[in-house]
């Protein structure tokens, strides 16, 4: 049995970050496939949050997990707690101020980005016709990429500028949240436009080919072409 139980979906950027950092740290893990419901529709090839499961995870999300014999519930959580446990490689940034803006852009994408243009686009395009049988709600998507997706794109390209890394001269938490988060929305087909933003477009290039990361795409990719078998 692995030290590393972890419950979560894939495609959700929370349960993608807590997967590159484990790969960052050299730990080996066990994903069981949870969608964050009680009620799953019928038809879904993953279970839901069952009654024995809800006290693991009181706020009803993923990624949720058992690490020994502790449960831990929260992506940032969870992170922070194997950043403890497992100090090497650091996930983040020693220098006091780089520490502090390495924690506001994983909240920024957690807490902003997320529910303004994830919770919007990537669920219309890709989650709606595959998981709810419905068709896209294109006004929502509309309205995403036409009043919230300029704002927060221009923000990281802005601060991003010539950087490699968002906090510091290394891999961090802030690159590992960036990077999942924008695999979801390439996969809503909202991939930031090179010539608009740049600075995002080449950061998350890069990003992309980093190696725990380019790891991780080609196993996604497997599983969603076995899943069409």
């Amino acid at each position: 049995m692995t030290d590393i139980l972890l419950h979560g979906a894939a495609g959700s950027p929370f349960v993608r970050k807590v997967q590159i950092v484990l790969a960052e740290k050299g730990l080996s893990y066990e994903q069981v496939h949870t969608i964050p419901v009680t009620d799953p529709p019928p038809g879904l090839p993953f279970p839901g949050i069952t009654p024995e499961l809800r006290p693991r995870t009181p706020l009803g999300r993923i990624p949720f997990a058992r690490i020994g014999d502790r449960w831990l519930a929260d992506s940032s959580v969870i992170i922070a707690y194997v950043d403890r446990l497992h100090p090497d490689p650091p996930i983040y940034p020693s220098d006091p101020w780089d520490y502090a803006r390495a924690l506001w852009f994983e909240e920024y994408i957690d807490s902003g980005a997320y529910p303004k243009l994830f919770g919007t686009i990537f669920v219309e395009r890709v989650l709606a016709p595959m998981l709810f049988n419905r068709p896209t709600d294109q006004a929502v998507v509309d309205k995403a990429i036409t009043e919230d997706l300029p704002a927060i794109y221009g923000y990281l390209d802005a601060e991003i500028g010539s950087r490699s890394w968002l906090a510091g001269e290394a891999f961090t938490v802030a690159d590992a949240t960036v990077a999942s988060f924008f695999l979801g929305m390439q996969q809503a087909d909202a991939a930031p436009d090179p010539k608009r933003w740049p600075n995002l477009a080449r950061y998350l290039q890069e990003q992309y080919a980093h190696p725990t990361i380019a790891r991780l795409i080609e196993q996604e990719s497997a599983a969603m072409a076995a899943s069409r078998q």
